[in-house]
C-alpha cells in the first residue's frame, strides 16, 4: 500500500470516529431534553387531573342541589294539587269574599 493511500484511510478513521462520536453526543443531549419534556408534561397532566376531578365535584353538587329543588317543587304541587289543598284555597277564597263584603257596609 502507498503512504498516500494510508494517511486518506487514517483521515477517513478520525473523520468518521469523531463524526459517531458527535452524533452520540448529541444523541445524549436530545434523550435528556426529552426526558425533562416528558416529566413537564406529566405535572400538565396531573394538574388537568386535579382540574378535571374538582369540576366533577362541583357539578355533582350542583347536580344534588337541583334534584334537591325538583323535589321540594313536587312536594309543593302536590300539596297544592291536592283536594284538601284545593278546599282550603277555596275555603280562603270565599273567606275573603266575604270579609271584603263585610267590610263594605
Amino acid at each position: 500500500m502507498d503512504t498516500t493511500t494510508q494517511v486518506i484511510l487514517i483521515v477517513m478513521i478520525i473523520v468518521l470516529g469523531s463524526t459517531l462520536s458527535l452524533v452520540g453526543v448529541m444523541l445524549f443531549l436530545v434523550l435528556k431534553d426529552l426526558r425533562v419534556s416528558i416529566a413537564r408534561f406529566n405535572d400538565v397532566l396531573v394538574d388537568a387531573k386535579a382540574v378535571s376531578e374538582h369540576l366533577s365535584q362541583a357539578s355533582v353538587s350542583i347536580d344534588d342541589m337541583v334534584t334537591g329543588l325538583k323535589t321540594s317543587v313536587n312536594q309543593i304541587q302536590s300539596q297544592i294539587s291536592s283536594p284538601l289543598g284545593s278546599m282550603l284555597g277555596v275555603m280562603n277564597f270565599v273567606r275573603g269574599l266575604v270579609s271584603r263584603k263585610g267590610g263594605d257596609e
